[in-house]
């Protein structure tokens, strides 16, 4: 191949993957904000932008722009490291809903200024560890309505001033144990609309400013104990929309500030009490429930309405308490040397465990319009215990007394037979309809 012919086809892949490529701005003042609409045409995801073109309202230049939103027929799957480049005071930059997929390590690099950064509304699936190292200023981060499955362990360790997270409405089912140590500062956490089942402690033991947490609709089943103790800011707590069966006061500990909890459409057949007296709730949100269907507003210090609400409740938390109890003494007795992998250290099992052999007392009567069901209403069999005496007879018995069987023959029923006919007529139709 001639060198002409190899710098035609470079020009030609050149030009096939340049052009269309365009980074250009309308610029305008926005109640007293010089803000750059930004229209990105950047299918292929390039990064080699030397410009950003538009023209300048008089006596403004690019170090004034302290806002960059794109246009709604922007398009491109990665974030120019250019736009932070040029705009090197830029104080918010919103890209919502223009096919972002991936989150560079240099796409914020350059943004030392950053405050406020909105990139809801996208494909992003991968977010390099590095997205955020230099946005040292940045206050509110939305990654919400996105595809993330992942999120990097070391993503937020240099946000010690963020207060606002949102990533809500993605594809997450876990995270790592020190995702959010760092932020101190931060006061709302947005998870919702995920694909979380298992809460860690760890998640929320170093967040002492955090105010409104959000954790509905995802797929949480258990409240692990302590996992919102520490939280000592905590006002609103929503987990709507989940799995649950069980409250627990030990989950939460003492938080006198929680005002507002949220626990509607879970499964919730016994609540602790305690949860009511350790907290500061006033507001109650507990519609389509197994013990309780009511939505509860009480300010009054002792809060009645609330606990005469959710006595049925605390009646089958009261019956779980006591089940759990006489299980442990059983287990203990009976059957020392066996261990059980369902019971914590101390052999007892969790609420959780052994919620469904107790009966509710509630007497509410759930709308059909949405009507869970109640695992608690079959009736329940005494679960079988193991003597030690039939335990030592078990374990005595010599393999030689094992023999051998012949295997069993196979027989056919009634209802077997006229299957197998039906099907033998089916065939014989094909058949017949194939050859004719």
């Amino acid at each position: 191949m001639s060198k002409k012919t190899c710098a035609l086809i470079f020009l030609f892949v050149s030009f096939h993957y340049t052009f269309g490529q365009d980074l250009s701005c309308e610029y305008e003042l926005k109640s007293g904000v010089y803000c750059c609409n930004l229209a990105i045409k950047n299918p292929n995801g390039l990064d080699n932008f030397t410009e950003i073109s538009g023209t300048h309202v008089m006596s403004y230049f690019d170090r004034n722009v302290a806002e960059v939103s794109a246009t709604s027929e922007s398009l491109s799957i990665n974030i120019p490291a250019k736009i932070c480049e040029k705009f090197v005071n830029l104080k918010t930059i919103t890209l919502f809903n223009i096919g972002l997929e991936k989150i560079g390590e240099n796409s914020f690099k350059s943004c030392k200024n950053i405050e406020k950064i909105s990139l809801n509304g996208n494909k992003i699936q991968e977010v390099s560890e590095l997205a955020f190292n230099e946005t040292l200023k940045l206050d509110s981060l939305t990654l919400d309505t996105n595809q993330l499955t992942v999120i990097p362990e070391t993503l937020f360790a240099n946000q010690l001033n963020l207060k606002f997270l949102f990533f809500g409405n993605n594809k997450i089912s876990n995270m790592p144990n020190k995702i959010f140590e760092t932020l101190q500062s931060l006061t709302y956490l947005d998870c919702s609309k995920n694909e979380i089942s298992n809460l860690q402690i760890d998640w929320f033991t170093k967040l002492p400013s955090l105010e409104r947490l959000l954790l509905n609709n995802n797929k949480i089943m258990e409240l692990p104990a302590g996992v919102f103790a520490s939280l000592e800011s905590l006002v609103y707590l929503t987990l709507a929309s989940n799995n649950i069966s069980v409250i627990e006061s030990k989950s939460f500990g003492t938080l006198p500030k929680l005002n507002s909890v949220e626990l509607q459409q879970n499964m919730i057949s016994a609540i602790d009490e305690q949860f009511i007296n350790n907290t500061g709730i006033q507001y109650l949100t507990v519609n389509f429930n197994i013990c309780v269907n009511k939505t509860i507003n009480d300010e009054t210090p002792q809060r009645d309405e609330i606990k005469n609400e959710l006595k049925n409740c605390f009646e089958n938390f009261e019956n779980l308490s006591n089940t759990i109890s006489s299980t442990s003494t059983t287990l203990q007795t009976d059957i020392p040397t066996i261990s059980l992998s369902n019971t914590t250290s101390d052999s007892t099992p969790s609420i959780s465990t052994v919620s469904s052999t107790i009966p509710p007392t509630s007497n509410n009567t759930v709308p059909s319009t949405n009507p869970p069901t109640d695992p608690l209403s079959s009736p329940q069999t005494e679960p079988s215990t193991i003597t030690s005496t039939e335990l030592t007879t078990i374990t005595s018995t010599e393999p030689s007394t094992i023999t051998s069987t012949e295997p069993p023959t196979t027989t056919y029923n009634g209802a077997t037979a006229i299957i197998i006919a039906k099907f033998v007529l089916i065939l014989a139709f094909i058949i017949n309809f194939m050859f004719t």
